[in-house]
């Protein structure tokens, strides 16, 4: 009878275990994550704008071209890393132990292409917004680079602040 228990009791925690991880929701990004349109990536990050900043027809319309230029060079630089670390297996290994604390001249080319395309879409989107929108929209972006989990390490730790428990 002690084992019937002991056992039922024990199917029930695992049963909870499934019931649980099933629950979580998908992991974001890396591998098995479908790739959004680009066309659809920047309608939907202009309407964002649009929103906060109190955009006009003709900067929201604007800026969905610059956003769209932006995703679709994303989307290209992508793909030539994914056709590169097929080619170049000692290439991708290289890059893969620099994301995990090793020091790899493609993972620091990569970052360096990475800020100049972020540089130049910054001054494409300074040219559209006024000086106040641009202010509040570089406060936005400051104030994102600050979110806990930020993949580069940046932020604060995860969890609760001194005033948050």
């Amino acid at each position: 009878m002690k084992a019937l228990k002991f056992l039922a009791t024990g199917a029930a925690a695992m049963l909870l275990c499934v019931v649980t991880l099933m629950a979580q929701p998908p992991h974001r990004g890396g591998e098995g994550r479908p790739e959004m349109d680009p066309a659809k990536q920047a309608a939907q990050m202009a309407q964002r704008m649009t929103q906060q900043l109190s955009l006009n027809a003709t900067q929201t319309a604007e800026l969905t071209k610059v956003f769209q230029a932006q995703f679709e060079q994303r989307a290209k630089d992508r793909e030539a890393n994914k056709a590169q670390c097929t080619k170049d297996s000692a290439q991708c290994k290289k890059m893969k132990g620099a994301k995990k604390g090793g020091d790899s001249t493609a993972m620091a080319a990569r970052k360096t292409m990475m800020e100049k395309h972020r540089a130049e879409m910054d001054a494409q989107i300074k040219k559209i917004l006024t000086d106040e929108q641009y202010q509040k929209w570089t406060a936005m972006q400051e104030k994102m680079r600050q979110r806990p989990g930020r993949p580069d390490g940046a932020g604060r730790p995860a969890g609760p602040g001194p005033d948050e428990e």
